[in-house]
């Protein structure tokens, strides 16, 4: 067995093993969380802004969102997009907790179970400074550990439900009962890290942080083909020159890698399971990115939480995903316009605005500018969620 699958390996049986004794532990009350944090680089290689709203509603019909019909004020351009955030809660005794998390730099969008917004984030109106003092309170949120779950579910698919694959004990706030507290947000902060394109078809990525970055993932997708460079660590203030990867990666050795460094982290297996799951294909898509454990230090500051009572221990962990818009994206959305390729600028998804926008603004690109235009409506016009069309949920409310 590889050595890194042999760790991977290794890790599960232990973290297995203090799952469960956690779980045994009586009065012990643990709480997990994992997230992940989305960023676009602009050409100096730091976040940039861009419509992190933008792409199709990919959440149950179920879930609160800022506005009643899923939709926010167009133009609403943030730096990150905070995706998916679930607290798990593992205790074998009953409890009611209240769960705070102010997001200074940033609001939250959508949340379930039902929860308290801070009073301006339903008064959103234009623009970046709008992006600033959101907080979510769950109050008297029950833990029954021995509860018979039933949980509602919409007739549509979604990653959603993937989270629910734990062992974490479910809870309940009012009529709403789930397996986890789930939020999502976007915001205007900077990252710990920065990346771009340099000579020779090098990407050259910064730490800006005094905080060390545990473990990064430069990885590519062109087609059906992938590749990827994995590295175990980035120390404070340092440069790491990264090579473009031969497109010859297998995906599911790339899968288990995350899984077992997520592990490491703190997450319990089915945890780690989950968190890959929900994010697969999201993560693996067209196009050139950085994945990296974010510092806790840095989700703490960005992020700040309380719960009452008191965890006895609190994990939380965070993925960092910067987009690298390379060469080879710009000079393959570049053909795909003269070609009126719709299927390869489909691929790149909710990116697409940022992409065009820098063929725009790059003199050095010549492409039809009839055609651009075109392309460029609508790309901001897809920026602005569609109105829910919500078919009947099954289970609880």
């Amino acid at each position: 067995m590889p050595k890194s699958l042999a760790t991977v390996s290794a890790l599960v049986g232990a973290m297995a093993l203090v799952m469960t004794q956690a779980c045994q532990g009586g009065d012990r009350l643990d709480v997990h969380e994992w997230g992940t944090f989305t960023f676009v680089a602009g050409t100096d290689g730091v976040a940039t802004g861009w419509f992190a709203l933008a792409g199709p509603n990919d959440l149950p019909c179920f879930v609160h969102r800022l506005e009643n019909d899923g939709s926010l004020k167009a133009g609403l351009i943030g730096t990150v997009r905070m995706e998916t955030p679930v607290l798990y809660f593992y205790t074998q005794r009953e409890l009611t907790i209240t769960v705070e998390v102010r997001f200074p730099q940033g609001l939250i969008t959508e949340w379930y179970p039902r929860a308290e917004l801070a009073p301006r984030s339903a008064t959103v109106t234009e623009g970046p400074r709008e992006l600033r003092d959101g907080s979510i309170t769950w109050r008297n949120a029950s833990i029954t550990p021995n509860a018979t779950t039933a949980l509602v579910a919409d007739s549509d698919a979604s990653h959603y439900y993937a989270a629910r694959a734990v062992e974490a004990a479910p809870l309940r706030v009012g009529d709403q009962q789930e397996k986890f507290l789930f939020y999502r947000g976007v915001g205007n902060f900077s990252l710990p890290i920065s990346a771009r394109p340099i000579e020779d078809g090098a990407v050259a990525v910064d730490s800006l942080t005094d905080d060390a970055v545990d473990w990064l993932i430069f990885f590519e997708k062109r087609g059906s083909k992938i590749g990827f460079h994995i590295y175990g660590g980035l120390r404070a203030h340092q440069r790491l020159t990264i090579e473009m990867p031969p497109l010859d990666g297998d995906a599911v050795r790339l899968q288990a890698e995350i899984e077992g460094r997520l592990i490491a982290q703190g997450l319990y297996p089915s945890e780690a399971k989950a968190m890959v799951k929900t994010w697969h294909d999201a993560w693996f898509e067209e196009g050139a990115r950085l994945l990296y454990v974010v510092p806790r230090r840095a989700v703490d500051a960005v992020l700040p939480s309380s719960i009452a009572p008191s965890p006895d221990e609190t994990v939380r962990v965070f993925m960092g995903r910067l987009e690298v818009i390379t060469p080879a994206t710009l000079q393959a959305v570049v053909r795909a316009i003269a070609d009126s390729d719709a299927p390869t600028l489909a691929r790149y998804g909710r990116f697409i605005a940022p992409i065009v926008q820098r063929i725009s603004a790059d003199r050095r690109q010549t492409v039809d500018q009839t055609r651009l235009d075109r392309l460029l409506t609508v790309a901001y016009g897809s920026a602005t969620p569609q109105p829910l069309s919500c078919p009947a949920p099954r289970g609880q409310q």
